[in-house]
Protein backbone atom coordinates (compact mmCIF):
# COMPACT_ATOMS: atom_id res chain seq x y z
CA UNK A 1 0.00 0.00 0.00
CA UNK A 2 2.92 2.51 0.89
CA UNK A 3 4.23 2.17 -3.04
CA UNK A 4 0.57 3.40 -4.05
CA UNK A 5 -0.01 5.83 -1.49
CA UNK A 6 3.60 7.95 -2.53
CA UNK A 7 2.56 7.80 -6.27
CA UNK A 8 -0.95 9.39 -5.28
CA UNK A 9 0.78 11.96 -3.22
CA UNK A 10 3.97 12.66 -6.01
CA UNK A 11 0.78 12.78 -8.50
CA UNK A 12 -0.90 15.72 -6.11
CA UNK A 13 2.37 17.33 -5.59
CA UNK A 14 2.97 17.69 -9.30
CA UNK A 15 -0.36 19.43 -9.88
CA UNK A 16 0.05 21.88 -6.80
CA UNK A 17 3.85 22.72 -8.43
CA UNK A 18 1.88 23.08 -11.77
CA UNK A 19 -0.33 25.64 -10.90
CA UNK A 20 2.49 28.15 -9.44
CA UNK A 21 3.67 29.81 -12.85
CA UNK A 22 -0.32 30.71 -13.33
CA UNK A 23 -0.51 32.24 -9.59
CA UNK A 24 2.75 34.07 -10.40
CA UNK A 25 1.38 35.37 -13.58
CA UNK A 26 -1.74 36.54 -12.05
CA UNK A 27 0.05 38.19 -8.93
CA UNK A 28 2.04 40.00 -11.40
CA UNK A 29 -0.97 41.56 -13.68
CA UNK A 30 -2.49 42.16 -10.09
CA UNK A 31 0.92 44.47 -9.04
CA UNK A 32 1.09 46.04 -12.69
CA UNK A 33 -2.92 47.31 -12.20
CA UNK A 34 -1.72 48.76 -9.01
CA UNK A 35 0.73 50.71 -9.93
CA UNK A 36 -1.37 52.15 -12.71
CA UNK A 37 -4.30 53.41 -10.35
CA UNK A 38 -3.99 56.90 -9.93
CA UNK A 39 -2.54 57.83 -6.40
CA UNK A 40 -5.16 60.66 -5.64
CA UNK A 41 -1.89 63.44 -4.96
CA UNK A 42 -3.87 65.83 -7.74
CA UNK A 43 -6.44 66.80 -4.91
CA UNK A 44 -5.96 70.03 -4.03
CA UNK A 45 -7.43 69.71 -0.36
CA UNK A 46 -5.57 66.00 0.21
CA UNK A 47 -2.96 66.24 2.87
CA UNK A 48 -2.88 62.02 2.41
CA UNK A 49 0.86 62.46 0.72
CA UNK A 50 4.20 60.71 1.21
CA UNK A 51 6.99 62.67 4.07
CA UNK A 52 9.97 62.83 2.72
CA UNK A 53 13.02 60.90 3.78
CA UNK A 54 11.05 59.49 6.39
CA UNK A 55 13.63 57.23 7.81
CA UNK A 56 15.73 60.01 8.21
CA UNK A 57 16.20 60.72 12.07
CA UNK A 58 14.97 64.77 11.70
CA UNK A 59 12.95 64.65 14.99
CA UNK A 60 14.01 67.55 17.14
CA UNK A 61 15.50 66.27 20.16
CA UNK A 62 14.05 65.79 24.05
CA UNK A 63 13.67 68.80 25.76
CA UNK A 64 14.10 69.55 29.72
CA UNK A 65 16.52 67.24 30.18
CA UNK A 66 19.03 66.89 32.46
CA UNK A 67 21.76 64.07 33.47
CA UNK A 68 23.98 63.83 36.83
CA UNK A 69 27.64 62.59 36.97
CA UNK A 70 29.87 62.48 40.11
CA UNK A 71 29.65 65.78 41.44
CA UNK A 72 28.63 67.25 38.08
CA UNK A 73 25.01 68.11 37.42
CA UNK A 74 23.96 69.05 33.77
CA UNK A 75 20.69 70.58 32.46
CA UNK A 76 18.74 72.01 29.73
CA UNK A 77 15.21 73.71 29.33
CA UNK A 78 15.41 72.96 25.27
CA UNK A 79 18.11 70.49 24.58
CA UNK A 80 20.42 70.04 21.57
CA UNK A 81 18.80 71.42 18.69
CA UNK A 82 19.93 72.22 15.01
CA UNK A 83 19.35 75.21 14.49
CA UNK A 84 18.55 76.69 17.91
CA UNK A 85 18.54 80.53 17.97
CA UNK A 86 17.88 82.98 20.53
CA UNK A 87 16.40 86.44 18.90
CA UNK A 88 15.82 88.00 22.05
CA UNK A 89 15.81 86.34 25.62
CA UNK A 90 17.08 83.23 25.98
CA UNK A 91 13.47 82.73 27.98
CA UNK A 92 11.43 83.45 25.22
CA UNK A 93 12.60 84.32 21.99
CA UNK A 94 13.75 80.60 20.41
CA UNK A 95 13.87 79.36 17.24
CA UNK A 96 14.29 75.65 17.32
CA UNK A 97 14.39 73.45 14.49
CA UNK A 98 12.08 74.38 11.22
CA UNK A 99 8.91 74.26 11.13
CA UNK A 100 7.86 72.76 7.20
CA UNK A 101 5.13 71.51 4.91
CA UNK A 102 4.95 67.89 5.76
CA UNK A 103 4.67 66.68 2.10
CA UNK A 104 4.99 68.02 -1.33
CA UNK A 105 1.90 69.12 -1.75
CA UNK A 106 1.13 72.98 -2.52
CA UNK A 107 -2.50 74.10 -2.43
CA UNK A 108 -4.43 73.43 0.90
CA UNK A 109 -8.22 73.78 1.76
CA UNK A 110 -9.16 77.02 3.29
CA UNK A 111 -10.12 74.74 6.98
CA UNK A 112 -6.32 73.60 6.92
CA UNK A 113 -5.03 76.63 6.21
CA UNK A 114 -7.27 77.99 9.32
CA UNK A 115 -5.61 75.18 11.48
CA UNK A 116 -2.11 76.37 10.58
CA UNK A 117 -2.89 79.70 10.81
CA UNK A 118 -4.49 78.69 14.35
CA UNK A 119 -0.80 77.19 15.19
CA UNK A 120 1.12 80.28 14.14
CA UNK A 121 -0.97 82.11 16.62
CA UNK A 122 0.04 79.79 19.38
CA UNK A 123 3.38 79.85 18.60
CA UNK A 124 3.96 83.83 17.90
CA UNK A 125 2.91 84.78 21.69
CA UNK A 126 3.73 88.49 23.28
CA UNK A 127 5.36 90.02 20.29
CA UNK A 128 7.95 87.15 20.54
CA UNK A 129 8.51 83.40 19.87
CA UNK A 130 7.62 80.58 22.15
CA UNK A 131 9.03 77.63 20.26
CA UNK A 132 10.74 76.09 23.29
CA UNK A 133 7.10 76.27 25.47
CA UNK A 134 5.14 74.79 22.69
CA UNK A 135 8.09 72.06 22.14
CA UNK A 136 8.44 71.04 25.64
CA UNK A 137 4.71 70.81 26.10
CA UNK A 138 3.83 68.85 23.73
CA UNK A 139 1.76 70.75 21.33
CA UNK A 140 1.43 68.85 17.97
CA UNK A 141 1.29 70.99 14.91
CA UNK A 142 -1.51 70.44 12.33
CA UNK A 143 -0.77 67.13 10.17
CA UNK A 144 0.02 69.85 6.88
CA UNK A 145 2.87 70.88 9.12
CA UNK A 146 5.85 69.37 10.92
CA UNK A 147 8.74 70.33 13.14
CA UNK A 148 12.38 68.74 11.73
CA UNK A 149 16.17 69.20 12.85
CA UNK A 150 18.29 70.96 10.29
CA UNK A 151 21.22 73.60 10.69
CA UNK A 152 22.55 75.37 7.96
CA UNK A 153 26.03 75.30 7.16
CA UNK A 154 25.73 78.22 5.20
CA UNK A 155 23.18 81.52 4.76
CA UNK A 156 20.05 80.45 4.53
CA UNK A 157 18.16 82.88 2.37
CA UNK A 158 15.29 84.56 4.35
CA UNK A 159 15.59 81.81 7.13
CA UNK A 160 17.50 83.45 9.63
CA UNK A 161 16.12 86.61 11.44
CA UNK A 162 18.80 87.77 13.28
CA UNK A 163 21.23 89.21 10.55
CA UNK A 164 20.43 89.34 7.48
CA UNK A 165 22.92 87.48 4.82
CA UNK A 166 24.34 85.69 8.02
CA UNK A 167 24.24 82.16 8.76
CA UNK A 168 21.93 80.73 10.99
CA UNK A 169 23.65 78.55 13.91
CA UNK A 170 23.89 75.04 12.52
CA UNK A 171 23.39 73.01 15.16
CA UNK A 172 23.80 74.20 19.48
CA UNK A 173 22.67 73.78 23.06
CA UNK A 174 22.50 76.32 25.88
CA UNK A 175 23.43 73.69 29.28
CA UNK A 176 23.66 74.90 32.98
CA UNK A 177 26.60 73.11 34.70
CA UNK A 178 26.25 73.00 38.45
CA UNK A 179 28.71 71.82 40.86
CA UNK A 180 26.59 69.33 42.73
CA UNK A 181 29.90 68.17 45.14
CA UNK A 182 31.68 69.45 48.20
CA UNK A 183 34.80 70.22 46.43
CA UNK A 184 35.37 73.12 43.59
CA UNK A 185 35.49 71.41 40.27
CA UNK A 186 37.27 72.85 36.77
CA UNK A 187 35.79 72.05 33.42
CA UNK A 188 39.29 72.68 31.03
CA UNK A 189 37.50 70.92 28.19
CA UNK A 190 34.17 69.64 26.27
CA UNK A 191 33.75 66.83 23.98
CA UNK A 192 31.19 64.95 22.51
CA UNK A 193 31.66 60.97 21.12
CA UNK A 194 30.20 59.68 18.02
CA UNK A 195 27.35 56.65 18.84
CA UNK A 196 28.03 55.93 15.10
CA UNK A 197 29.45 57.24 11.61
CA UNK A 198 27.89 60.63 10.37
CA UNK A 199 25.43 59.75 7.79
CA UNK A 200 24.03 61.76 4.79
CA UNK A 201 21.43 63.72 4.77
CA UNK A 202 19.43 64.68 1.67
CA UNK A 203 16.23 65.81 2.85
CA UNK A 204 14.71 68.76 1.00
CA UNK A 205 13.18 71.28 3.34
CA UNK A 206 10.15 73.22 2.29
CA UNK A 207 10.10 76.03 4.56
CA UNK A 208 7.03 78.49 4.94
CA UNK A 209 6.87 81.94 4.83
CA UNK A 210 5.94 83.29 8.69
CA UNK A 211 4.86 86.32 7.58
CA UNK A 212 2.20 85.44 4.72
CA UNK A 213 1.17 82.56 6.28
CA UNK A 214 0.00 83.53 10.30
CA UNK A 215 -2.08 86.23 8.70
CA UNK A 216 -1.36 88.38 11.74
CA UNK A 217 -0.39 91.81 11.51
CA UNK A 218 3.39 91.57 13.31
CA UNK A 219 5.56 94.53 13.49
CA UNK A 220 8.47 92.37 12.77
CA UNK A 221 8.88 90.10 9.47
CA UNK A 222 11.64 89.19 10.07
CA UNK A 223 12.53 89.43 13.88
CA UNK A 224 15.56 91.60 14.87
CA UNK A 225 17.60 90.72 17.69
CA UNK A 226 20.84 91.25 19.75
CA UNK A 227 22.84 89.39 22.11
CA UNK A 228 23.66 90.00 25.60
CA UNK A 229 27.06 89.98 27.58
CA UNK A 230 27.83 87.99 30.40
CA UNK A 231 30.38 87.60 32.88
CA UNK A 232 32.62 84.67 35.01
CA UNK A 233 29.11 82.87 35.14
CA UNK A 234 28.62 82.73 31.12
CA UNK A 235 31.32 80.81 28.76
CA UNK A 236 31.14 79.40 25.46
CA UNK A 237 33.04 76.36 23.33
CA UNK A 238 32.43 75.71 19.72
CA UNK A 239 33.22 71.65 18.03
CA UNK A 240 34.04 71.34 15.19
CA UNK A 241 33.14 67.99 13.85
CA UNK A 242 34.24 65.97 10.52
CA UNK A 243 34.86 62.58 9.76
CA UNK A 244 34.85 59.87 11.97
CA UNK A 245 33.92 56.57 13.40
CA UNK A 246 32.02 55.29 16.15
CA UNK A 247 33.91 56.09 19.75
CA UNK A 248 35.59 59.09 17.64
CA UNK A 249 36.00 62.04 20.19
CA UNK A 250 35.62 66.11 18.98
CA UNK A 251 36.50 68.33 22.16
CA UNK A 252 36.89 72.29 22.72
CA UNK A 253 37.91 74.15 25.43
CA UNK A 254 35.70 76.54 27.14
CA UNK A 255 36.00 80.04 26.68
CA UNK A 256 34.92 83.19 29.15
CA UNK A 257 35.33 86.52 29.17
CA UNK A 258 39.10 88.05 30.24
CA UNK A 259 39.89 86.92 33.73
CA UNK A 260 37.75 84.17 34.12
CA UNK A 261 38.19 80.42 33.98
CA UNK A 262 35.67 77.54 34.09
CA UNK A 263 35.86 76.40 37.70
CA UNK A 264 32.51 76.11 39.86
CA UNK A 265 32.59 76.31 43.52
CA UNK A 266 30.02 73.48 45.24
CA UNK A 267 26.27 74.59 44.56
CA UNK A 268 26.76 77.23 42.32
CA UNK A 269 26.47 77.21 38.44
CA UNK A 270 27.79 78.39 35.18
CA UNK A 271 26.50 78.54 31.50
CA UNK A 272 27.80 76.61 28.84
CA UNK A 273 26.76 77.96 25.26
CA UNK A 274 27.72 75.15 22.87
CA UNK A 275 27.56 75.35 18.99
CA UNK A 276 28.62 72.69 16.58
CA UNK A 277 30.03 73.14 12.91
CA UNK A 278 31.27 71.31 10.10
CA UNK A 279 34.53 72.19 7.92
CA UNK A 280 34.03 73.63 4.83
CA UNK A 281 36.36 71.33 2.92
CA UNK A 282 34.19 68.10 3.09
CA UNK A 283 30.65 67.35 3.07
CA UNK A 284 27.70 69.96 4.14
CA UNK A 285 24.73 67.20 4.84
CA UNK A 286 25.23 65.15 7.79
CA UNK A 287 23.97 63.51 10.60
CA UNK A 288 25.43 62.96 13.69
CA UNK A 289 24.24 60.50 16.95
CA UNK A 290 26.46 62.22 19.71
CA UNK A 291 26.94 61.94 23.27
CA UNK A 292 28.49 64.87 25.72
CA UNK A 293 31.89 64.11 27.55
CA UNK A 294 33.55 66.66 29.86
CA UNK A 295 36.93 66.70 31.31
CA UNK A 296 36.38 67.57 35.21
CA UNK A 297 39.30 68.33 37.02
CA UNK A 298 39.20 68.62 40.96
CA UNK A 299 41.80 68.17 43.51
CA UNK A 300 41.60 64.79 42.81
CA UNK A 301 42.72 64.78 39.68
CA UNK A 302 41.26 64.73 35.82
CA UNK A 303 38.08 62.25 34.95
CA UNK A 304 35.83 62.00 31.95
CA UNK A 305 32.46 62.20 32.83
CA UNK A 306 30.57 61.06 30.17
CA UNK A 307 26.61 61.64 29.96
CA UNK A 308 24.34 59.24 27.60
CA UNK A 309 21.08 60.77 28.91
CA UNK A 310 22.12 63.38 27.10
CA UNK A 311 22.57 61.48 23.39
CA UNK A 312 21.65 63.90 21.10
CA UNK A 313 21.13 63.73 17.07
CA UNK A 314 23.05 66.55 15.11
CA UNK A 315 21.23 67.28 11.96
CA UNK A 316 23.35 69.73 9.13
CA UNK A 317 22.14 70.84 5.69
CA UNK A 318 23.27 72.69 2.86
CA UNK A 319 21.80 75.89 1.22
CA UNK A 320 20.60 74.28 -1.73
CA UNK A 321 18.26 71.71 0.46
CA UNK A 322 16.02 74.61 1.97
CA UNK A 323 13.30 76.46 0.13
CA UNK A 324 10.80 79.19 0.98
CA UNK A 325 7.07 79.25 -0.03
CA UNK A 326 4.96 81.97 0.56
CA UNK A 327 0.79 81.55 0.86
CA UNK A 328 -0.76 83.10 -1.67
CA UNK A 329 -4.96 82.39 -1.09
CA UNK A 330 -4.32 78.90 -0.53
CA UNK A 331 -1.73 77.81 -2.46
CA UNK A 332 1.74 78.35 -0.86
CA UNK A 333 4.19 79.81 -3.98
CA UNK A 334 7.60 78.36 -4.02
CA UNK A 335 10.03 81.78 -3.77
CA UNK A 336 12.54 81.75 -6.35
CA UNK A 337 14.84 84.52 -4.20
CA UNK A 338 14.05 85.00 -0.82
CA UNK A 339 14.99 88.22 0.43
CA UNK A 340 15.09 89.93 4.10
CA UNK A 341 12.56 92.69 4.82
CA UNK A 342 9.33 91.50 4.32
CA UNK A 343 9.72 87.21 5.14
CA UNK A 344 10.54 85.24 7.39
CA UNK A 345 11.27 81.61 6.22
CA UNK A 346 10.60 79.71 9.41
Amino acid sequence: MNPVHLKKSLGHFVARLLTIPLLVALLAACGSNAVATPSGRTSPGSTATKPASAALSLSLNPTNISAKAGGLLVQSNDGFQCPYQSLTSPDQDLELGHLVLTSDLTSYSQAEIEKMRSYLTSYIQDGGVANGKILSEGIQPPPTLRWVSGGGTTAIPGASPEQPGQPSPGCSVTLTLTNAGTMPIQIPKVSVRLKAPPQSNSYQYRLIDICSTSGLNLPYCPITGSAGGGSCSIYYAAIHLGAGKQNDMFSTSLVGNPGCSATIPPTAQITLNLTFSLPTSGPQSLIYSIEPVFTVETTQGYQQVALPQLASTLVFASASQFSCYSLQGTTFVLLKSPSFGSIWCL
